[in-house]
């Protein structure tokens, strides 16, 4: 039988510690009945996170109340699982990680693929793009405004001519 201290109708009181508590961050996707949750790129946290390698992605199953952190700087590069034995979890593979979670809460993470591409495209991805600094584009219509900007007469780029 799952060891589960959670409740699905869990009051404020109830809700995981802070990093696990899946209200912090946007619902992105449904994966094999888990909620993946990111902080949305306008949050303040997300810039924060992402330029010090403390990004990652939640993984939160609604139904039996737990939650999984995917690897970063927070966690000591493991992946992190609440509530287990009263507390967190750290985990170092996948594949333990599923079953950690299996033999405790009762329910089957994604497989160790679809892991893997919730760490490459929610983490990964984020870091890499983060790294490069702004896209391409916005800095291309950044010069082009200001190419337009210095175009427009003013008194001081315009001839007057003396009659």
């Amino acid at each position: 039988m799952p060891v589960n201290k959670m409740h699905p109708s869990a009051t404020p009181l109830d809700w995981p510690p802070p990093l696990h508590d899946p209200r912090e961050r946007a619902l992105v996707a449904l994966v094999d009945g888990w909620e993946v949750r990111v902080f949305p790129p306008c949050d303040r946290k997300f810039h924060y996170f992402v330029t010090r390698g403390f990004l990652h992605a939640q993984l939160w199953h609604r139904g039996a109340c737990v939650s999984v952190l995917t690897p970063s700087r927070l966690t000591n590069g493991l992946f992190e699982v609440f509530p287990y034995a009263g507390w967190k979890a750290p985990a170092r593979e996948p594949a333990l990680l599923r079953s950690l979670v299996a033999q405790t809460h009762g329910v089957a993470l994604p497989s160790l693929r679809r892991l893997a591409s919730i760490v490459e495209w929610y983490v990964c991805a984020e870091e890499r793009r983060a790294l490069r600094g702004p896209p391409a584009q916005a800095a291309t219509a950044q010069r082009r405004t200001r190419s337009d900007h210095s175009s427009v007469p003013t008194q001081s780029n315009t001839k007057t001519r003396e009659t």
